[in-house]
């Protein structure tokens, strides 16, 4: 939203998302450097059956480009601006977006631990962590007390199916539940991409710059496949 999905493309889809029985709508503070949540605390307020209805999920990220770390103060102005944005009192899963090796994890989880008893989230999720990582923290938490992680979000598709071999095994033996993200490959896997459309597409996930999609999926072998799976 916001960035491909302007504000009628948008309601249509949140409509078109609970028509069919969804409610958890996911999305980080870091999309579109805040305007996603802003346009989705638009829609909601446009529209407050939606906001009865659905869950909402944010993520705290670490990223230098975005002048963020998972440091308390940090992580603390994130949850605000997330809740000011999306126009709601809590969230029903907070994520943290990425691993920061610049911040002790104790200093973060201790910080998302206040803002659990402030009332500004339920559930405490994960991202793009590895195994070991989930399951030190996941040690962490029940240790010293603090609400554990009870989701991991990661990329799964049939191209992307390094989860397999640590993670799922990680995150089932924790009873954590998974959700994928680019579950269709970025949207490869749609059928509604060739490789002449992408070799000169100027929008979308597959625009040309954009190369951390482009660089992801877009091989000859992984395009050979789609063109057999659609």
């Amino acid at each position: 939203f916001a960035g491909q999905a302007q504000t009628d493309d948008a309601r249509a889809m949140l409509c078109a998302f609970t028509a069919r029985g969804h409610v958890e709508v996911d999305t980080a503070r870091m999309y579109e450097h805040g305007q996603t949540e802003e346009m989705l605390g638009g829609l909601l307020d446009a529209h407050p059956d939606l906001r009865e209805r659905l869950a909402l999920a944010s993520k705290a990220n670490p990223f230098a480009t975005h002048e963020r770390t998972l440091s308390a103060t940090s992580v603390r102005e994130q949850v605000r601006a997330s809740l000011g944005a999306l126009r709601v009192p809590k969230l029903r899963l907070l994520y943290l977006h990425a691993p920061d090796p610049a911040t002790p994890i104790s200093e973060t989880l201790d910080a998302v631990a206040e803002l659990h008893a402030a009332g500004a989230y339920d559930e405490l999720g994960l991202s793009n962590y590895q195994a070991w990582e989930v399951c030190h923290i996941h040690h962490l938490c029940v240790a010293r007390g603090l609400p554990p992680p009870t989701v991991y979000q990661g990329m799964y598709n049939c191209f992307t199916r390094e989860v397999e071999r640590e993670l799922l095994p990680c995150v089932r033996a924790l009873g954590m539940r998974f959700y994928a993200y680019n579950p269709l490959a970025g949207g490869l896997l749609t059928g509604k991409h060739t490789s002449a459309s992408l070799a000169t597409a100027t929008d979308g996930r597959f625009r040309l710059g954009n190369e951390l999609y482009r660089g992801r999926y877009l091989h000859p072998a992984q395009l050979r496949a789609a063109a057999d799976f659609t």
